[in-house]
């Protein structure tokens, strides 16, 4: 469900990135007492367990968070008959890993395991993340929006993934938890076949999932079936996005975006 990811990091880290010849066992032993730190001290392993109590959590989050500070982009979404689950799923169960280029992925990393405030800062990312690309996701329809996704993790010659990644971590740091969604997430796991306390709308049986993983409403399944692209075709998506992106920087929103960048970086 993701945690394979999370595991091929680790060692990826370990590793620098070296595969050249077979890890060694003592980088192996390193990067397995790394994932249970992770799964243990970090409670990770609540997104991994039966029914997926912490990722139910994080998502119930993030909807709150969601209607706070991306009010326009949710709405587009519940027109659309988008699920958060459609893009969520896959960056929380794999820590971003399967989703986005891996240079971003690693600052996100140092930011989340490093930063002190642990794997609750993933919903702040998340949030800032998607208002970079708001604008662009306002105007897809579902098919679109379901591929754009998909395509996020193509990186682009000239697309500086690593000061994106810094950038959307800065501004992240203005999106505040409030206490309620705090102590949600920090409350106990029950264990598995006890009944969870903690309420969310995420409480029912996940939706049905594509074969990558992605979740469709069931009126817009055919149709996100039936726009399938090249991979082509997603590459220039993405170039595409970056145009765009470049193109309104006389926007307020955009324009301290770019600013943040000459600033940060």
């Amino acid at each position: 469900q993701g945690m394979n990811f999370v595991a091929g990091l680790l060692l990826l880290v370990v590793q620098n990135g070296d595969f050249r010849e077979s890890p060694k066992l003592e980088k192996e032993e390193e990067a397995f007492w790394m994932l249970t730190c992770l799964m243990t001290d970090g409670q990770l392993a609540g997104f991994y367990r039966r029914h997926f109590p912490l990722l139910r959590r994080y998502l119930w989050a993030f909807d709150h968070l969601a209607a706070k500070h991306l009010p326009e982009l949710k709405a587009h979404f519940a027109r659309e008959g988008v699920q958060h689950a459609v893009y969520l799923h896959q960056w929380f169960l794999t820590l971003f890993i399967n989703c986005l280029p891996m240079q971003m992925v690693l600052v996100f990393w140092d930011a989340i395991i490093c930063g002190g405030r642990g794997f609750e800062l993933m919903l702040p990312i998340t949030v800032a993340l998607l208002e970079t690309v708001q604008d662009v996701l306002l105007s897809l329809p579902f098919e679109d929006i379901v591929r754009f996704f998909k395509v996020m993790r193509i990186g682009e010659e000239d697309f500086d993934s690593a000061m994106i990644g810094k950038l959307v971590v800065d501004r992240s740091r203005r999106i505040a938890l409030t206490s309620r969604i705090t102590a949600s997430l920090c409350a106990p796991i029950p264990d598995d076949g006890e009944e969870d306390a903690f309420e969310s709308p995420w409480a029912s049986p996940s939706p049905r999932e594509d074969k990558d993983g992605f979740v469709f409403s069931p009126d817009k399944r055919g149709a996100a079936n039936s726009g399938a692209a090249a991979a082509g075709d997603q590459e220039s998506m993405l170039g595409c996005y970056l145009r765009q992106l470049s193109e309104m920087r006389d926007r307020a929103s955009v324009r301290s975006w770019w600013e943040d960048a000459r600033v940060n970086l």
